[in-house]
């Protein structure tokens, strides 16, 4: 080997610890948002310009990529691809067809930035069988605490123990927040600007760290701080999945009740999580003793056909689909939320309707099911891989219901990490370069 191939590959694996370190940083980013510079109608965000970085990295690397991971499972690589081409080329197509602004294809090229997330992530860990799974617990690490560190800021000013509004004033810089300052009437977005982002930082931290805990008695602090962290949301609809998506990670685990009743780690347990939920309850944290939500919550559970009346999103629904059927009768193309005068929608099951009608819908509605049967059908060859894809996928799923989940770069990261675990898992099964983690 000549000294130029060995410094070439000396020069390629600092360029591959780079890639890694920005894949990381870029997680992290997309979750926990921070300030917002303006320029006209884009905002920037820190995650853009780790994308940027991300970007020029990879070109120095290209010439060193010499195989690209893709599914084996056929349908679901060309369902992925259909899907993720459709949510890219609508809005532009919005523009052509209806004149839309420039501005309204802004969030969705955000899509682009964490598409190249994913094909990094599929290139650099595969090719020295990095592990991306402990990458990912790390970065949720990071995450969980950053978004527990701000809810006690936003905690303090709520109970008027200490004035933390220069602090919360930098964070929300050029953000629309939720209530003042990320707090209102006892519910809290934490590093987000909504309880939204809470409450799925929250469900997949308690996913994630519920499964190291079982798996290698790992991370019960930074399972209990996403408990902490799902009842200030107050989110309901977390509420479910966290049930749910438990429930399901309960049958890749058979040690599990063994574990969740040894009086040593039950004992602590119990006794943090009921006195967490007695303050919680006593300063209607999550606004547990208001407006009956939990009421309500239950109702939902026993009667599932109610959803949209209980949870006032019904109306809403019915007025963005009127609207888009009068004046878009092929779908708005850019996000309807931009395009329709109508209240926030809430769900994207509705938004996909509203903008590309039942082509979209469709597609999309076929993506899920075909992910959840790819992650079925090889959740034995891969079980590690089908764990962290259902970590991922389980919210885009069922938060999808009640929220504009794939609308934010937080929902869209999440998707993408999905994939990204779905693939590995795919690509394994097949026999190909093995990604051991």
């Amino acid at each position: 080997m000549s000294s130029f191939q060995q410094n070439r590959r000396i020069a390629d694996r600092h360029l591959e610890s780079l890639l890694r370190g920005l894949v990381i940083l870029a997680i992290i980013s997309a979750f926990v948002e921070g300030p917002m510079v303006e320029f006209g109608y884009i905002g920037l965000f820190l995650f853009d310009l780790i994308i940027l970085f991300l970007a020029c990295t990879l070109l120095l690397y290209l010439p060193a990529i010499d195989e690209l991971s893709l599914p084996s499972d056929r349908l679901f690589l060309h369902l992925t691809t259909i899907y993720l081409l459709l949510v890219v080329t609508l809005p532009f197509l919005g523009i052509i067809v209806y004149g839309h602004p420039l501005e309204y294809v802004v969030g969705d090229i955000r899509w682009l930035q964490v598409y190249l997330v994913g094909v990094i992530a599929l290139t650099v860990y595969s090719k020295h069988r990095l592990c991306f799974k402990s990458d990912v617990v790390y970065v949720f690490k990071w995450v969980v605490g950053i978004y527990f560190s701000i809810f006690l800021f936003q905690l303090s000013l709520f109970l008027e123990l200490y004035d933390t509004s220069p602090l919360l004033e930098f964070w929300f810089l050029n953000q629309s927040t939720y209530g003042e300052l990320g707090y209102h009437i006892g519910r809290f977005s934490g590093a987000g600007s909504s309880p939204s982002l809470i409450g799925l930082v929250a469900l997949i931290g308690i996913l994630l760290f519920f499964h190291t805990y079982f798996e290698n008695r790992e991370n019960i602090t930074f399972g209990l701080l996403s408990l902490v962290l799902l009842i200030a949301s107050g989110q309901r609809t977390a509420f479910v999945a966290t049930v749910i998506l438990i429930t399901v990670l309960f049958t890749f685990h058979t040690n599990a009740l063994d574990v969740a009743l040894n009086p040593k780690a039950a004992v602590p347990s119990i006794g943090g999580i009921s006195a967490g939920f007695l303050i919680a309850y006593r300063l209607n944290i999550g606004r547990l003793q208001s407006d009956s939500r939990f009421d309500e919550l239950l109702v939902v559970i026993l009667n599932p056909h109610k959803l949209p009346q209980v949870s006032g999103r019904g109306p809403r629904w019915e007025a963005a689909i009127s609207d888009m059927s009068v004046y878009y009768p092929i779908g708005t193309l850019a996000n309807p939320a931009h395009v329709l005068d109508t209240k926030t929608i809430d769900s994207y099951y509705v938004i996909a309707f509203t903008q590309g009608h039942f082509l979209l819908l469709l597609v999309f509605l076929s993506f899920i099911i075909v992910a959840w049967r790819t992650i079925v059908k090889y959740r034995y060859q891969g079980r590690q891989y089908a764990i962290f894809a259902i970590i991922f996928f389980g919210p885009v799923t069922i938060l999808s219901s009640m929220q504009n989940f794939l609308t934010s770069i937080t929902g869209k990261m999440t998707l993408v990490l999905a994939i990204t675990f779905m693939t590995m898992m795919c690509h394994k099964s097949i026999g190909n370069k093995e990604i051991n983690h």
